[in-house]
């Protein structure tokens, strides 16, 4: 199970000595930013490719890389594996976010203050603005739903 702390760290550190090796990330686009973020601090000295099933309920990603959207009906999964082993990697930019308050909200007293910047590997694409409200109203009503 490797939503038990620190489990998935290990599965990871447990290919140190495989050599070339591929990961298939079962999920959407926050397991596979989980995926990713625990690649960065596995301190590997190869980064293994990552494929990705969609399953999650963002597969933005998936769909931007040919994954998404083509599952085949009645295939097994040794089918996705040979589809994974033949798949032809791409590069994928990733960037870091800074998010910090420029100047105190009106709505914060004098007297809090304000939260400390906080970094954010960002990968696919970040909105502000009117697109980041619409994408996060959204984002409420499916998960009230």
């Amino acid at each position: 199970d490797l939503s038990i702390t620190g489990a998935a760290e290990d599965a990871l550190q447990s290919f140190r000595t495989v050599g070339r090796f591929r990961i298939l990330v079962c999920g959407g686009d926050g397991t596979v930013g989980w995926a990713l973020s625990l690649l960065d601090h596995a301190g590997l000295e190869y980064t293994p490719p990552v494929a990705i099933m969609p399953l999650g309920t963002g597969n933005d990603l998936a769909r931007v890389f040919g994954w998404g959207g083509s599952r085949q009906p009645g295939r097994g999964m040794i089918w996705v594996l040979e589809e994974v082993d033949r798949a032809q990697v791409a590069l994928l930019d990733r960037w870091k976010v800074c998010f910090e308050d420029a100047r105190a909200p009106r709505k914060l007293s004098p007297s809090r203050s304000l939260p400390p910047p906080r970094d954010i590997i960002m990968q696919n694409y970040l909105g502000i603005g009117v697109d980041a409200r619409v994408a996060l109203e959204w984002h409420r009503r499916r998960q009230r739903s």
